[in-house]
């Protein structure tokens, strides 16, 4: 029994190294991949090949975000303030997302490591303030609104809506 527990330690460890390690491996060089998404013209397919974040498309996921929740809710007069508080902190979330970012791909894979989790910590932090001010506008919605809403998110057709 010993030994079958050693073992199912050893290889835990061995499969954790191994996933830090391709975690830590470069990014995609130039040219690969095809045009600018899976989806074409720059949609949201597979993070936009590695540009979502730290590429510049997070503002232009936000705007096209925000263009379909206006677009599927109908606000009334007294929704847009919420409305506009949602789209303030998504703008700052997309703005502070360029301050995660390396103007230089580290080259070593500790330094690749560090760049992930600082860069995931401002995303959390960025994902914290949107979520806040998304609730506050959530709130504001009717029941029919709502259904609007959380039937057009990923998972239920949210390409199609």
């Amino acid at each position: 029994m010993k030994k079958l527990a050693s073992t199912a330690i050893v290889v835990s460890l061995l499969s954790l190294i191994g996933m830090a390690a391709s975690v830590a491996q470069p990014m995609m060089g130039p040219g690969w991949g095809g045009g600018p998404g899976m989806m074409g013209r720059g949609g949201p397919g597979m993070m936009w090949q590695g540009r979502g974040y730290c590429g510049g498309g997070a503002g232009t996921m936000a705007a096209w975000r925000l263009e379909r929740i206006e677009r599927l809710v109908r606000l009334t007069p007294e929704q847009r303030p919420a409305f506009e508080k949602l789209r303030t902190a998504m703008q700052a979330a997309s703005d502070n997302a360029g301050t995660a970012c390396a103007a230089e791909f580290p080259r070593t894979a500790p330094e690749r490591l560090e760049f992930m989790e600082k860069r995931m910590a401002a995303m959390l932090t960025n994902m914290s303030e949107v979520r806040t001010a998304f609730q506050s506008f959530y709130d504001t919605l009717t029941n029919e609104q709502k259904v609007r809403i959380d039937q057009s998110w990923p998972g239920r057709g949210w390409r199609y809506n």
